[in-house]
């Protein structure tokens, strides 16, 4: 049997969540209003779990929104330290702190913000390498057309083939 030969690039893609890539490909979209008849069996196929996992395709596959969340979360938290941090040393200096506790409380806020900048950091890495592994093509070519060619004998164009 002879291999088939496909115009244009393949998505390689394993998890293909159909909108994202429609909307990758980028080409004018328009809707269709289909009438639809009533369900056979009169209740869907897909149940909240099947709705939750299709959600969550289309968040981890076409968006880096988790790195940007752990971003945020990590960058609120830094700041929350650094608050703390001040609070618990006027505390200290104005003599009303409890004993070892501005020294807890201060590392553990600290190390746990840095370590969700950590987790943020690895977010973006794996991010990146996802986008590379995804193979997907650098451009897609709507139309190819024949180029016209100048003849070096002749003033006119000519159609190449």
């Amino acid at each position: 049997m002879a291999a088939v030969a496909t115009e244009g690039p393949e998505v390689k893609e394993r998890l293909r969540y159909f909108p994202g890539l429609r909307a990758f490909v980028g080409f004018t979209q328009a809707a269709l209003p289909v009438p639809r008849r009533a369900r056979y069996d009169g209740k869907s196929r897909v149940g909240v779990a099947g709705l939750v996992r299709l959600a969550a395709l289309a968040f981890f596959t076409q968006s880096r929104a988790p790195a940007m969340l752990f971003y945020l979360l990590g960058l609120v938290s830094l700041l929350a330290s650094v608050g703390l941090i001040l609070y618990a040393v006027v505390s200290k200096l104005l003599g009303v702190a409890v004993v070892s506790w501005a020294s807890t409380v201060s590392s553990v806020a600290f190390f746990g913000s840095a370590i969700i900048l950590g987790q943020a950091v690895l977010c973006e890495y794996l991010a990146r390498i996802y986008e590379e592994v995804r193979q997907r093509p650098s451009y897609l070519v709507g139309s190819i057309r024949p180029a016209r060619v100048r003849m070096e004998a002749d003033d006119g164009f000519a159609q190449r083939a």
